[in-house]
């Protein structure tokens, strides 16, 4: 049973490393460049200078940390790094989410996200969204311990 569990656990990572590795979202570029300009100048720009039907427009970026983390690990290691360890939190968060609830990683389970991130291919792409199933997992992790604490008057 741990054997067919690893397996499974293999191969959800390999399912979701071919789907990112060939999928491309249009912001990847933009994504590398700002987190570049901010990493070469520590100030977060508020202009945008990188799309051309914008250039010098007043702009916000929400997600300005996630770019500087994947513009230093793009320049030091190259695309397949971003590839892999983007596969890698999105395979761990699901199988923390399965954790959080079960308390215990099935096969059942295992084989449920294997499916289910076979039938959503069309959503997995090279994007900080990615990281948002961590998050749950992370809110979830906070709740639960905050448990009957009140941390807000």
């Amino acid at each position: 049973m741990k054997l067919l569990r690893f397996l499974l656990i293999v191969s959800l990572f390999i399912l979701v490393l071919a789907i990112m590795s060939n999928s491309f979202d249009f912001d990847f570029g933009w994504h590398l460049r700002f987190g570049d300009v901010f990493w070469k100048t520590g100030r977060i720009p508020y202009l945008d200078t990188a799309t051309w039907t914008h250039a010098g427009q007043l702009w916000v970026n929400h997600e300005w940390g996630g770019d500087v983390l994947m513009a230093r690990l793009y320049a030091l290691f190259g695309y397949r790094s971003l590839v892999v360890t983007m596969s890698a939190i999105l395979v761990a968060a699901f199988l923390s989410i399965h954790r959080a609830f079960k308390r215990r990683l099935t096969t059942t389970a295992l084989i449920a996200s294997l499916v289910s991130m076979w039938f959503v291919e069309q959503t997995i792409v090279m994007r900080l969204a990615m990281f948002t199933p961590l998050f749950l997992v992370a809110t979830i992790a906070i709740l639960e311990r905050a448990g009957s604490k009140k941390f807000f008057s």
